[in-house]
């Protein structure tokens, strides 16, 4: 199934819906398995000079089990839904009613619904997304509030990854 969002089609199914450019989300786990491939396998069989011991069996499951969760993580924000919004066409009436909420609210004319206070207009995406933090062309997508947090443990999971594979190697 498609859903259109002023001319940018999004394909979704009931568990993922991907952005305009998920080609680069692909360079992204292709890249992520190659390095697992270098710092826990070559540069470890380089390090015991290929003599299989616990240590290096040890290192080779952690960083597969970094591999499956740096994935998972980075598949969860880019196929998450990241907060489309499809309305309202119209101010709700107590937006319009009261001048504090009424003054946070604004038309977006791209895709003639108003936004909410936090919601912004993503140029590349083509569609307003609701709590917008900026679009990350890795993710092939916006991240807001439906994939921020996916997003941020996407990055602490890499980034934990990167430091146990640095230290590992250098550590004797």
């Amino acid at each position: 199934m498609r859903r259109v969002c002023n001319h940018v089609i999004y394909r979704e199914s009931k568990s993922c819906i991907t952005g305009p450019h998920f080609p680069a989300t692909l360079f992204v786990v292709a890249f992520i398995s190659v390095a697992t491939y270098f710092f826990g396998f070559v540069a470890v069989d380089v390090k015991t000079n290929f003599v299989e011991n616990p240590t290096a069996t040890r290192h080779k499951v952690i960083c597969i089990l970094f591999w499956c969760l740096t994935n998972g993580l980075l598949m969860a924000t880019a196929c998450k839904d990241p907060g489309i919004m499809t309305g309202p066409t119209s101010l709700p009436p107590n937006v319009a009613s009261d001048p504090n909420l009424y003054e946070q609210w604004r038309y977006c004319e791209k895709c003639g619904i108003y936004q909410g206070p936090k919601t912004r207009h993503c140029n590349d995406c083509k569609a307003c997304i609701a709590e917008l933090d900026h679009h990350c062309p890795w993710m092939s997508k916006c991240v807001g509030k439906g994939n921020m947090r996916a997003f941020k443990w996407f990055n602490v999971s890499w980034i934990v990854f990167f430091i146990y594979a640095i230290v590992a190697l250098f550590n004797e």
